[in-house]
């Protein structure tokens, strides 16, 4: 963290053990991770039940699906065929442009799998040992910050899930970690630029920038906004080779999404999707209504692309921002991986800062002696999101995504009620 933060921190005396609530974090993490293994071990081998039971996440045959479905469109890159429909192209791109150039970095390389993998492990391992170092300057002992790091990273549902698809999300969490510890040591002007290239490439990380807002560091959104802009034309530009033949092809690739995705049912995307919008959804199936003609559904997102941003808004100008950090960090973290149309699991890699500054308070308060209210039911609830819970099934309907969403409303809920603070707390824990 920041260095006021550091020499803070090193002055305390070590409580080397893990604290009774990371123990019990680390405990359940561990044990729901097996439970879900075990059931679906049992569900295939004795049971025989059909895929939709025994499948760890998706169906082997998905293993690494986002990675390489692009594959044939990106022999065109940099052409107009790029956003061609043909069969011969395979899927429609559905990304925004600069996600493009992610997925190209690794297409013009001799092993784009194992690159990926690599890029992968390299900054997993460089975050978990930044994590453990911490852990041990607010008092861990070096063997507790290691292990509870390795058990949190090897249980991690988000991130196994991400690696499972080959999903190109990781890298803009690689980008949201940084820019979010950027933050929070003061380094603003690099927490802008960080926040606009991780949103040029999904969009929905531009709601960090409500960050900077609290902090009244206006021309760092702008700067971060100049840079998402800049970003874009230029990877709109890169990816076609012309900025109108990228706009229109992104706009029918999203269109796709939307009709092919977002709107129908799906038990499979619907496990995995813990937005509100998916759990409206799942909510009409799982009641027994008729699932809506898509004419009708579509009508639905329409109100809901309206009033969700408003919703987050009114949030965000009514409490958030009168938040300590941490609570700040946290409940925009939520509401940017909530009010979007779809988010399925790996958004929630998002939410690892705020969670490790949580267990950075937790050690803390330990130390102290102190009792932080509303963080145990914190940690209950990042134990259910980090954890797979696959093994609830409804009516054939896997709903682990929809008790993901109900979970991060409760802790949303806890985040805008009880402020994450400790006496004599070092800077990083002060109101933003």
């Amino acid at each position: 963290m920041s260095d006021q933060y550091q020499v803070a921190a090193t002055k305390t005396i070590p409580v080397n053990s893990l604290p009774p609530i990371l123990r019990l974090f680390a405990l359940w993490t561990v044990l729901l991770g097996i439970i879900d293994v075990v059931t679906k071990f049992v569900c295939h081998h004795v049971l025989h039940l059909s895929e939709r039971y025994d499948s760890l996440v998706f169906p082997r045959p998905l293993l690494g699906v986002d990675f390489r479905c692009f594959f044939p469109r990106f022999r065109d890159f940099h052409h107009p065929n790029f956003f061609a429909t043909d069969a011969a192209h395979g899927l429609m791109f559905m990304y925004p442009a600069p996600a493009a150039l992610v997925y190209q970095f690794f297409y013009i390389l001799p092993r784009p799998k194992a690159w990926y993998c690599l890029a992968c492990v390299v900054g997993i391992l460089t975050a978990a040992l930044q994590f453990s170092r911490v852990l041990e300057k607010v008092g861990l002992s070096r063997r507790s910050a290691y292990l509870f790091t390795a058990v949190c990273v090897i249980f991690s549902f988000p991130l196994f899930f991400n690696l499972w698809l080959g999903n190109i999300e990781i890298f803009v969490a690689f980008l949201i970690w940084p820019a979010l510890y950027c933050f929070v040591t003061g380094r603003y002007w690099l927490a802008g630029f960080l926040i606009g290239l991780a949103g040029a490439i999904k969009f929905y990380p531009l709601a960090f920038l409500a960050l900077l807002f609290s902090k009244k560091r206006y021309w760092e959104v702008a700067f971060s906004l100049v840079i998402y802009g800049a970003f874009t034309l230029f990877s709109m530009w890169l990816v076609s080779g012309s900025i109108a033949t990228s706009q229109h092809g992104i706009q029918v690739g999203l269109e796709a999404v939307k009709t092919g995705y977002t709107l129908p049912f799906n038990t499979f995307d619907s496990g995995v999707d813990h937005s509100l919008f998916a759990l409206i959804k799942s909510s009409i199936v799982a009641f027994g209504f008729t699932y809506p003609s898509l004419e009708t559904i579509a009508k639905i997102w329409k109100v809901y692309v309206i009033v969700m941003p408003i919703v987050g808004l009114a949030i965000y100008f009514l409490r958030i921002r009168l938040l300590p950090l941490l609570n700040q960090l946290l409940c925009i973290g939520i509401l940017a991986v909530t009010l979007t149309p779809a988010s399925r699991d790996y958004t929630l890699l998002n939410l690892y800062v705020p969670w490790a500054m949580l267990a950075f308070l937790a050690v803390e308060a330990y130390r102290t002696g102190q009792k932080i209210p509303g963080m145990k039911a914190a940690f209950i609830c990042f134990v259910l999101i980090m954890s797979p819970l696959n093994e609830f099934i409804l009516h054939s309907n896997v709903i682990a995504g929809q008790i993901k969403a109900l979970v991060l409303v409760a802790l949303l809920v806890i985040g805008l009620r009880y402020p994450f603070v400790a006496e004599e707390q070092p800077s990083v824990y002060a109101p933003a």
